[in-house]
């Protein structure tokens, strides 16, 4: 009865009573989750679906460990290594909240903040109650909770100040699972569920296994460039495939020993990496050198490290390092501007580092990010003291905050909670869509544009069919998620946000969103604006027909942006030539005939028909002769094409 009670319970009552468990149970909460069960939760729940599968037995199997119940509760949510069931996951992470488990929490927020559990709660009430569940959750150290609090006090709230210090905790945890050399922009994804929504190409960007089995024949022939590709797919677990280190191995060294240099190269960071333990013929430095005998730069980087920190035998030598660095950035090198950065920073040159690591940070090199937005934050913090009296201060201390919280978040981003984006496109694929849907609802709170854009997209489709849907229990819930996840990638600057919204305000979305044909344009043009052919067409039409705008009709403006149209997108070209095909037929009926042809629609009434055909045949007799023989010549041209086609047929 009193765990039922709780879900009603005021926020700030909530808050009140995790404060006093913190403050008199301090130590039990300290111990609660140690980091090795945070760390085999995020690499082997968030990993590859048959770790997943793994970690859940061993999970299920720790019945009194409240810690690991709450980890496989939110498992349960969102069908990772466990059958998904929303009903045990609500029950089961209701009465671990009660006890203070962080991913319990956690899964008590995302049920409330997108009404997947029952009761049925007022809007108001539910986004509190999951906020404070967020809240919880990331005050108890949850990063993925800070995640999505950091973004609350950033966008929600205006308060730098909290959002920072969400941000900074998140990104400190991530940084652990993240390699030197990764990179990831969490604006460019290619896991779509519809193809076409990616932005950069028509591609969904996944390699078929064939192509994997192809490359990986040719390499045993003796194809260089194959046997690298084939150890690259392999490593990373393409096609489908778990990734595999020791037949990887065995294509580099293949490659390396055809010389390939790429080869040679990504064949010695492992090493340098410790996953590949080297040989007498494979060794770093000679591999690396002989890369770089053969025009390869990126060998520049692997002998930088390798003076850096005394790697493969050589010694440290910091003269030697930065000349491959110099010479690696020359070459447009990411990493080696982050590795000048940790070598000034390492003498005492911190706003030399920060400039090293503005553009790695830009092109998505997660490390340099972190570091730049540690520089940031601690200057911040110092503001006005007399240490930091004069460093970077030109920026505004304020502008300070932004920048390190917009670094901090692409860094909490990078974190390993991002393999949930393959893990349910993968669901979706295979027809889990609920699955899909629970994870990708997570990844939106969590900021994910990709996110937002495929939640919408399976709702919409659930929303298709009759009645409430796999997941909501009634169909007002899945309208209202719809919107949500559509305003949320307009606010993030998503161009099929805009076109979406566009579309809701123009045909309406039930009791959801109403008509509002003004809304629709200016919708319709921002998407144009960022090149989108469908809104640029959507508000040519709009334009032609006088809808939405002040001024009312305006085909010279409806003209240029179906012109426009065209030249955004090849498939633009068809739908374009037809409709500026059927707006001048209508303005040369208009001049002919003397009607408006565009306010026939079919709300007009029977007389207002019966009057305008009474002004077409009364008109008739006054057309210019080339309109009559244009007119009769496009009907004779269709009834010969007709014929032409039933004789086919008949022969």
């Amino acid at each position: 009865m009193i765990i039922r009670k709780m879900r009603r319970v005021h926020l700030n009552s909530v808050m009140f009573l995790v404060f006093w468990v913190m403050i008199t149970e301090g130590q039990v909460l300290e111990g609660l989750i140690p980091h090795k069960v945070m760390k085999d939760a995020t690499t082997s729940l968030f990993g590859s679906p048959r770790d997943a599968i793994r970690y859940a037995e061993r999970l299920a199997a720790l019945e009194n460990d409240v810690a690991a119940q709450g980890q496989l509760a939110l498992a349960r949510l969102l069908g990772t290594g466990v059958e998904q069931s929303l009903s045990r996951a609500d029950k089961e992470s209701l009465e671990l909240a009660a006890l203070g488990v962080p991913q319990a929490h956690l899964t008590q927020a995302l049920l409330l903040a997108h009404n997947l559990s029952q009761p049925r709660l007022e809007t108001e009430v539910r986004a509190k109650e999951a906020l404070g569940h967020y809240a919880i959750a990331g005050i108890m150290g949850d990063p993925m909770a800070q995640l999505v609090m950091g973004i609350h006090y950033a966008q929600d709230k205006d308060d730098c100040d909290a959002a920072l210090r969400h941000m900074s905790s998140a990104a400190r945890t991530a940084i652990r699972y993240v390699s030197e050399e990764d990179i990831f922009l969490p604006e460019i994804q290619s896991d779509y569920v519809w193809p076409d929504d990616n932005p950069r190409s028509g591609r969904d960007g996944k390699v078929p296994l064939e192509e994997v089995q192809l490359v990986e024949y040719l390499s045993v022939g003796g194809n260089a460039d194959a046997a690298f590709q084939a150890a690259f797919y392999l490593y990373a677990g393409t096609g489908g495939r778990e990734p595999d280190l020791r037949a990887a191995e065995r294509h580099l060294k293949r490659a390396a020993s055809l010389n390939n240099t790429d080869a040679l190269v990504f064949l010695a960071n492992l090493q340098l990496r410790e996953k590949l333990v080297p040989d007498r013929e494979t060794q770093p430095y000679q591999l690396l050198t002989r890369a770089l005998e053969q025009g390869n730069p990126t060998a520049h980087v692997g002998l930088a490290k390798l003076y850096m920190y005394g790697l493969g035998g050589q010694r440290k030598d910091f003269s030697s390092a930065m000349y491959h660095l110099e010479k690696a950035m020359g070459a447009g090198i990411v990493e080696a501007f982050y590795l000048v950065g940790v070598l000034n920073h390492g003498q005492g040159f911190s706003r030399e580092a920060a400039t090293a690591w503005e553009i790695p940070a830009f092109l998505g090199h997660v490390h340099s990010a972190f570091r730049l937005a540690s520089h940031h934050h601690q200057v911040y913090d110092g503001a006005g003291s007399p240490h930091t009296r004069g460093q970077d201060l030109s920026l505004g201390t304020q502008e300070l905050c932004r920048r390190a919280v917009s670094l901090y978040r692409r860094v909490a981003m990078a974190g390993p909670w991002r393999n949930l984006i393959p893990l349910a496109h993968n669901d979706y694929e295979n027809d889990r869509f609920s699955a899909a849907l629970a994870k990708y609802l997570l990844l939106s709170d969590m900021g994910y544009n990709i996110a937002h854009v495929n939640a919408a997209r399976i709702l919409e489709e659930e929303g298709e069919e009759e009645g409430p849907g796999e997941v909501y229990t009634h169909r007002s819930a899945v309208c209202h998620s719809i919107r949500n996840m559509w305003e949320r990638a307009a606010e993030e600057d998503n161009v099929i946000g805009y076109r979406r919204l566009a579309d809701m305000n123009y045909y309406g979305l039930e009791d959801v969103v109403h008509r509002n044909l003004t809304e629709a344009l200016r919708l319709y043009l921002r998407a144009a604006s960022k090149g989108d052919a469908q809104a640029a067409f959507g508000a040519a039409y709009m334009y032609e027909r006088g809808e939405g705008s002040e001024g009312g009709r305006n085909l010279t403006e409806a003209r240029r942006l179906y012109e426009g149209a065209a030249g955004m997108s090849p498939d633009a070209e068809v739908p374009v030539a037809l409709a500026l095909a059927k707006m001048n037929l209508y303005l040369t009926l208009n001049r002919s005939l003397g009607l408006d042809v565009y306010a026939l629609n079919a709300s007009s009434t029977l007389n207002t028909l019966e009057y305008s055909v009474r002004r077409w045949r009364k008109s008739l007799v006054d057309l210019p002769l080339d309109v009559v023989v244009m007119i009769a010549l496009a009907i004779f041209i269709i009834v010969l094409i007709a014929v032409r086609r039933r004789a086919r047929r008949n022969t």
